[in-house]
């Protein structure tokens, strides 16, 4: 009889912890709808990705004939993404979509139906393919912030021209808050805001060629930082440099260094590459014979305060979304990951955990066609991108 009343009780035992672990599971299904224009596209095999931001696991599932993904997760809070690229003769389609604040829990009913609504992007020549931001220390252990660079990339297999492209840092200059230029929805609006200065490379059209596979590198003060802090880098021999005369603190370029021509600039003394994670686009405002993208940014029209919190001396110089042709959403972590720019631009976001290490984030390769590299580009830093030294420290 004990030895009954042992196996029973072992038996009631385990069965409670297994309906206890069921418990800490829930089903969920998340609906993808192709964009307009594509409505005749299946959706079936297109992945879907649920990121736990409570975790750190990700789950991975594909869509069926109907555009559902189907998982079984832990309770917890999660980001769905879902991506797909269609390869066609010229060009390649990308398809991005993303939803937060996801939460599975115990009053969530199990198996709920979450739906994303897929963008539509096509695969462009020029992409951002690296930004060093979180700089390295001096030799004196302090830190150092001064050599920022960005590298921008043809990564087609056609010459690409650098000529009236132009390039901004989105606001807030931190994902640490949440953007205010929000629709009712809490969607980003169409019109993107640009933090303190806007760039414009030189040119008339076909001055400024970019050769299949080669890159641009734009510093923010184009010295040899070696010669300051030994961790750093040389940037007295890159192409461009984020630089004007009237910037207080700002380094004269090497000789042999272009200054990109600033075409928008707000009152204060503000950097385009931001130290704590930069929201970066490349970008061209449509012109004419009439209009200049210098005249559209002057035009007070196009110039808007903040719409939550107005201030005189802090405003933004917009731009459509439609001109962006690429876009990079760096945040300053996991946790903070307030989106900036909307998600038919970069549906994901990349970052560098520990700063002052001379890290940069950097694309992945896809892969090497005839010698030369082609980079990941699905719109999805946090698919493209990863963390690594920077590419110029042993160049």
């Amino acid at each position: 009889m004990k030895t009954y009343h042992i196996l029973t009780l072992l038996v009631i035992f385990l069965f409670t912890g297994c309906l206890k672990e069921e418990k800490m599971s829930i089903g969920a299904l998340i609906k993808v709808n192709m964009p307009e224009g594509f409505e005749n596209t299946s959706p079936e095999g297109i992945d879907v990705k649920l990121y736990s931001t409570t975790s750190g696991l990700t789950y991975t599932s594909k869509c069926d004939a109907s555009g559902i993904a189907t998982f079984n997760v832990e309770y917890g809070f999660y980001e769905a993404v879902a991506q797909h690229r269609e390869r066609g003769e010229n060009t390649i389609d990308i398809f991005n979509g993303r939803m937060e604040r996801i939460v599975l829990s115990e009053g969530t009913k199990d198996g709920d139906t979450y739906t994303i609504n897929l963008t539509h992007a096509k695969l462009q020549q020029l992409i951002i393919k690296e930004i060093y931001y979180a700089s390295c220390k001096k030799d004196d252990g302090k830190n150092y912030g001064k050599d920022a660079y960005m590298s921008i990339y043809n990564n087609s297999d056609e010459i690409a021209y650098l000529d009236s492209l132009c390039i901004g840092t989105v606001n807030p200059v931190t994902s640490t808050s949440p953007s205010n230029f929000t629709k009712p929805d809490g969607s980003l609006w169409d019109e993107i805001p640009l933090f303190m200065m806007a760039w414009q490379f030189p040119g008339t059209g076909t001055d400024y060629p970019l050769q299949p596979g080669e890159e641009t590198i734009i510093a923010l003060n184009a010295i040899n930082h070696v010669d300051i802090a030994s961790q750093s880098v040389d940037l007295s021999k890159v192409g461009f440099a984020f630089w004007d005369p009237l910037l207080t603190g700002a380094s004269v370029p090497a000789p042999g260094v272009e200054p990109l021509k600033m075409i928008w600039r707000n009152s204060g003394n503000a950097f385009t590459i931001s130290l704590t994670g930069p929201a970066m686009v490349i970008f061209k405002i449509p012109t004419s014979e009439a209009i200049s993208a210098q005249a559209y940014a002057e035009d007070p029209g196009n110039i808007q305060q903040d719409p939550v919190k107005p201030s005189a001396t802090m405003k933004f110089l917009m731009i459509h979304k439609d001109w962006v042709i690429d876009g990079v959403e760096c945040v300053t972590s996991a946790s903070k990951a307030n989106k900036r720019i909307p998600n038919n631009i970069d549906a994901g976001f990349t970052y560098i955990p520990t700063s002052y290490l001379g890290n940069s984030v950097c694309r992945k390769v896809d892969e090497v066609v005839d010698g030369r590299t082609i980079y990941m580009d699905s719109n999805n830093s946090s698919e493209d991108f990863e963390v690594v030294p920077n590419t110029l420290k042993n160049r």
